[in-house]
């Protein structure tokens, strides 16, 4: 029996091993991946769209929570992911763009607050940082800024970006050792990127055809969330992976992220 992060007991048994991958990569260290879906406005809420996904395999959905500045109505959108989630018994939890002109403490703060008054896991938030348009997408300042707000609400930030976009960045050391969560489009469904940009990676965004899809180390986002990792199924069913295995940031880490450092 698998137990995804134990919040209200969400269960998924022969289709969650069904979807767990086992694949040599050369020498690498055994992480154990169960895949997801992100989703926003761009898919229409329904519950038979997300059923098809879990049959397909997925295992949790990633939700776009919108600021209160985003487009009237986008709110409503969030909400229905988070109602279809619970019904579904899926286990969700949010993301949030990360805009240069929006403070990011603010930021933070609405897209935890929604996901809370949805019902959502709100331990967990995806920091989207990326050009959206005309808009360049966050500093490395404004990144840690946002980090350090996650702490301080008792959630786990979890960089999203592409290695490229934060390769732009001279001060990206600033964020080594966050876990990330990357976008590289080989529609591999392994734990690999060619770059991970000096993030501790927890994720891959590996195809975005029909939807975003991604895979996991579950065992990371257990720890992230303060659950004890799943042991049942490490021995048959982990993947062999050539990516390291999660190591969350120091305390040392964590007091300078806090501090802007």
């Amino acid at each position: 029996r698998f137990l995804c992060p134990d919040r209200g007991g969400y269960q998924h048994g022969a289709r969650a091993v069904s979807a767990v991958r086992r694949e040599r990569h050369g020498v690498g260290t055994w992480v154990m991946i169960i895949r997801g879906v992100d989703v926003a406005s761009y898919q229409t809420p329904s519950r038979e769209l997300l059923d098809s996904w879990i049959e397909a395999g997925a295992q949790l959905l990633v939700v776009r929570a919108y600021q209160l500045g985003e487009e009237a109505g986008l709110q409503e959108i969030t909400r229905q992911w988070f109602d279809l989630a619970q019904d579904a018994g899926i286990w969700a939890w949010p993301y949030a763009w990360l805009y240069s002109t929006v403070p990011p403490e603010v930021s933070v703060r609405e897209a935890l607050d929604l996901t809370r008054s949805c019902g959502g896991d709100a331990r967990l938030l995806a920091l989207d940082c990326e050009e959206y348009g005309d808009e360049p997408g966050p500093s490395i300042d404004q990144i840690l800024i946002a980090a350090g707000e996650c702490y301080r609400q008792r959630a786990q930030p979890i960089i999203y970006s592409r290695a490229g976009w934060l390769r732009q960045r001279r001060d990206l050391w600033r964020l080594a050792g966050l876990p990330g969560w990357l976008a590289q489009y080989d529609s591999d469904p392994v734990l690999i990127v060619a770059d991970d940009a000096g993030l501790q990676l927890v994720g891959k965004q590996y195809t975005s055809l029909p939807v975003d899809w991604s895979v996991w180390d579950i065992d990371a986002l257990n720890e992230l969330v303060g659950v004890d990792p799943c042991r049942s199924l490490r021995d048959g069913l982990a993947t062999l992976v050539g990516a390291k295995p999660y190591r969350p940031p120091s305390k040392r880490r964590l007091r300078e992220i806090l501090e802007g450092v």
